[in-house]
């Protein structure tokens, strides 16, 4: 989407914007998904625990007959809950789309937020350097955006449910 805005009479500036989806996963700590991935926000009750799978992403949920694996970001990068057990007895997930490298089949994957998401603007003018991202986010992200004075990386879908995450 491209809004258009008149300086000093006949000069034109065309800025550029797209929309977000900014999920908070922790405290203190969004990411953000294009709006066209998310599919769902579902309050899930019935996850399953997934023995000898990584921490971060250990339960699995069922959903429209598919087994969707449910990553879980506060279990990473938040040192309070790294060790501890989360509650899983009910919790608010977001349902994304991940689609094959033909795009032609969609499977889902699952991030388990704090509330619901917001759908926001975002324009060039809130594009983070590269080196203001910081390193966690290496080969899951590909940007970042300044938003509420805080830089919230932009996932890979396809790398973060279709890669390896190392941690």
């Amino acid at each position: 989407m491209n809004a258009t805005a008149e300086h000093s009479g006949a000069d034109v500036v065309t800025e550029t914007a797209a929309s977000a989806w900014v999920l908070e996963v922790a405290d203190n700590i969004s990411v953000a998904i294009s709006q066209y991935e998310m599919n769902h926000i579902d309050e899930s009750s019935g996850l399953i625990k997934v023995p000898k799978a990584p921490v971060w992403c250990d339960h699995v949920m069922l959903w429209k007959n598919q087994v969707v694996p449910v990553m879980d970001f506060i279990k990473i990068y938040d040192p309070e809950y790294r060790s501890s057990d989360v509650a899983y007895d009910s919790i608010m997930v977001a349902i994304v789309r991940v689609f094959d490298d033909s795009e032609q089949k969609i499977n889902y994957g699952a991030i388990r937020i704090l509330q619901p998401p917001v759908l926001e603007k975002i324009s060039n003018k809130q594009a983070s350097k590269k080196q203001e991202i910081d390193q966690k986010w290496n080969g899951i992200s590909v940007s970042a955006f300044n938003y509420k004075q805080t830089v919230v990386p932009v996932l890979d879908i396809k790398s973060l449910f279709g890669g390896s995450l190392e941690h």
